[in-house]
């Protein structure tokens, strides 16, 4: 009975289990096989039009960026050329500006020179004509002086004759 109930197990019972097999196998390769590679076709396709979409919205977006980054760098080099232009001429200007100042600095200078020089010959003028007047006058009062000491002397000679005459005396008047 054993023996009977193995191969009526081997016979009856594994040929169906053999055959389920061979089915989940069958099932498994067409999975495997056909099933997957359709999913992943299809969803690749779908990632494969999105990634193709986003390259190309990429390459879109990526030109903008370059393009106004070239702007950018243009008018940066162009705002660096006005500047440098901008300092150089404000440079050139600032010097004739002090060349011109320096030049007024010099002309009042000049013109307050001549100014003080005329200022200074009035004044040494005046003095020499007032040296000359002095001299002049030291001179007249001097020739005035001169007559009114002779007149005085004269006038003391005179007094003393008189006063000598007066009292008496006779002494000699030529030795005074």
């Amino acid at each position: 009975m054993l023996v009977h109930d193995i191969e009526q197990f081997h016979t009856k019972q594994i040929p169906p289990q053999e055959c389920l097999m061979g089915k989940n196998e069958q099932g498994v390769e067409f999975f495997v096989g056909e099933t997957i590679p359709a999913v992943i076709d299809c969803q690749s396709g779908i990632v494969s039009r999105k990634l193709q979409k986003a390259h190309d919205t990429f390459d879109i977006e990526n030109a903008k960026v370059m393009k106004r980054e070239q702007k950018i760098v243009s008018r940066f080099r162009k705002h660096a050329e006005r500047t440098a232009q901008a300092f150089e001429d404000e440079r050139a200007t600032r010097l004739s500006k002090f060349m011109l100042l320096g030049e007024e600095v010099a002309e009042t200078e000049r013109s307050y020179d001549r100014a003080e020089e005329k200022a200074v010959r009035a004044v040494v003028d005046e003095i020499v004509n007032i040296r000359d007047l002095l001299k002049e006058e030291n001179h007249i009062q001097e020739t005035e002086d001169h007559a009114l000491l002779d007149t005085m002397l004269y006038a003391q000679q005179r007094l003393q004759e008189a006063l000598l005459r007066s009292f008496g005396e006779d002494v000699d008047l030529s030795t005074l």
